[in-house]
C-alpha cells in the first residue's frame, strides 16, 4: 500500500495571540485541542494553565490531528511571539501537502494453506510498516525547539510514539483452524539520516493500521476462493461462524443481487482490447464492534487500464443504531474515500521529500466518478452495543476492486492504487 495524504479540502489554518504576560491563545481546528496544550506549552518551556486552545470546526483531518497539531498552530505562536501582536497562519496547498503528515506504506507476505476439500487449514501473514504516529509539531522542529520524542523502539504512550506495528485487523474466521499473524515495524522513511529526525512523518489515518493489514487479507481470502473453485461470499461463510459476519454478508448478497459462481469469469484477455470486461468482488472486515461487508462491481479496459466501478453494495451491523440518516451519511462519505484511496490516491517522494503539491499531482475521487451506492444499515438492538459506524468504511474497497478486477480479467492486483498505467501493465505481462 502507498503513502496516502490526509489531504483536507482546506489547508491548515490557525491564529495566534502571545501576551507579554506569558499566556498564550490559539484557535484552531485541530481534533485534540487538549493534546495541542501540552505541545504548545513544551515548545515554549510555560506551563500548561499558560496556553489556551479554542477549537472551532474546520476541514476534515481524518487522523492527522488527533494527536494535536493540524499543522500551522506552532508556527502562529512563533511569529506571534516574535512580533508581539496576534498573527494568522495558513498553509498554502503546496504546503499542506509537502510539510503535512501521512499514512505510511506497508507491504504484508501471506501464505494460506488448502486441503484437497479447499478448505483453509492455515493462514500465515507478516505485516510491515513503519511507525505510525509522529505528533511532533514540524515549526518546532525546524526551529530546534523541544518537542515530545521521535518514533522509537518502545512501547507506545501519549508522548512516546513507537516504531512496532501492531496487529489491528481483528480475525474473523474462525473456522480457520491454523492462525500465525506478526507485525514488524521500522523507523520513518529517512528518520534516522536526517540530524533532527526528520524523514517521512506518519500519522494515522482513517482505520490506521487496519486498512494496510485488511487488504491484504482480503485479497489473498479471495484468491484462495478462486483456486478451491468456490464462490467468494460462500468461501467466506464457510470459514466463519460469527453470526453479525454471516448477518452482513447475506445482506450485502442479497442488496447486490450476488450471482453464486468462482471466479474469474475469464481466463485470458488481450492486452489491447477495448471491450469493458465486468466483474465483482467482496470484502469484510470488523471494527469497534461493528461488522462491515460490501460488493464492488466494476467495469475495466484491458486497452486504458481504467476502472470504473459502477455499484457499490455496502452493509453495515453496528449493534444499535440511533440515526439511520446520519449513520447512512457516514457510510457513504467513507465508501467515496476509499474508493478515491483504491483507485487514484499516492503521495509520492523523492531524496528532496514529498513531491505532491496539488489536486493534479495528487488527483482524488470526482463527483462524476461515483457509482451507485446502495448501503444497506442492520440493526441489532440484541447486541446491546453501540459499534463504530463511520471508520471501517473507507477500507473496504480496495480488496473488493481488486478482486473484482480478477474477476473480470483472471489478472491478479496487489498493490495499491489501481491507476490505469499499473492495470495496463498486467494485461502485457
Amino acid at each position: 500500500m502507498p503513502y496516502y495524504k490526509h489531504a483536507p479540502m482546506g489547508t491548515s489554518l490557525a491564529v495566534a495571540d502571545v501576551r507579554a504576560d506569558g499566556s498564550v491563545t490559539v484557535y484552531t481546528h485541530s481534533q485534540n485541542p487538549q493534546a495541542l496544550r501540552g505541545q504548545l506549552a513544551l515548545m515554549l518551556g510555560v506551563e500548561i494553565g499558560r496556553v489556551v486552545v479554542r477549537s472551532l470546526a474546520g476541514p476534515g483531518q481524518f487522523g492527522r490531528s488527533n494527536g494535536g497539531n493540524a499543522g500551522a498552530e506552532d508556527e502562529a505562536v512563533l511569529l506571534s511571539q516574535a512580533v508581539g501582536k496576534p498573527v494568522r497562519v495558513q498553509w498554502m496547498r503546496p504546503e499542506d501537502f509537502q510539510w503535512s503528515t501521512q499514512s505510511p506504506a506497508a507491504f504484508s507476505d501471506v501464505e494460506i494453506a488448502l486441503d484437497a476439500g479447499g478448505r483453509v487449514t492455515g493462514y500465515q501473514v507478516d505485516h510491515y510498516m513503519p511507525g505510525l504516529r509522529d505528533d511532533r509539531p514540524i515549526g518546532a522542529l525546524l526551529a530546534g525547539l523541544p518537542t515530545m520524542s521521535a518514533p522509537d523502539v518502545q512501547t507506545p504512550t501519549e508522548f512516546s510514539p513507537s516504531t512496532q506495528n501492531l496487529l489491528n485487523d481483528q480475525w474473523v474466521y474462525d473456522g480457520v483452524p491454523a492462525l500465525i499473524e506478526r507485525g514488524h515495524g521500522t523507523f520513518q522513511i529517512g528518520q534516522k539520516a536526517s540530524p533532527i529526525a526528520v524523514g517521512l512523518r506518519d500519522h494515522s489515518m482513517r482505520t490506521p493500521g487496519q486498512f494496510q493489514q485488511n487488504f491484504p487479507r482480503e485479497l489473498a481470502m479471495s484468491e484462495a476462493a478462486a483456486l478451491a473453485g468456490a464462490d467468494a461470499i460462500q468461501f467466506r461463510l464457510a470459514h466463519t461462524s460469527q453470526q453479525r459476519l454471516i448477518g452482513v454478508l447475506k445482506a450485502v448478497r442479497e442488496a447486490s443481487g450476488w450471482e453464486t459462481r468462482p471466479s474469474p469469469l475469464a481466463k485470458s484477455v488481450a492486452a489491447n482490447s477495448t471491450r469493458a470486461l465486468r466483474g465483482r468482488g467482496v470484502s469484510v472486515i470488523a471494527r469497534a464492534s461493528a461488522y462491515w461487508a460490501c460488493v464492488c462491481e466494476i467495469a475495466v479496459t484491458p486497452a486504458t487500464g481504467e476502472i470504473k466501478v459502477e455499484k457499490y453494495t455496502i452493509a453495515v451491523d453496528p449493534g444499535i443504531v440511533v440515526n439511520p440518516l446520519q449513520l447512512k451519511r457516514q457510510v457513504e462519505g467513507g465508501a467515496v474515500m476509499g474508493l478515491s484511496q483504491a483507485l487514484l490516491e499516492e503521495s509520492k517522494f523523492d531524496e528532496s521529500g514529498v513531491t505532491v503539491r496539488d489536486w493534479r499531482s495528487y488527483p482524488i475521487l470526482t463527483m462524476a466518478d461515483l457509482p451507485e451506492i446502495n448501503v444497506v444499515l442492520l440493526n441489532r438492538p440484541e447486541v446491546g452495543a453501540y459499534g463504530g459506524g463511520s471508520e471501517a468504511a473507507n477500507a473496504l474497497a480496495a480488496p473488493a476492486i481488486a478482486a473484482a478486477l480478477f474477476d473480470a480479467t483472471g489478472k491478479i492486483a496487489r498493490r495499491l492504487p489501481l491507476r490505469p498505467e499499473y492495470v495496463k501493465s498486467l494485461f502485457r505481462n
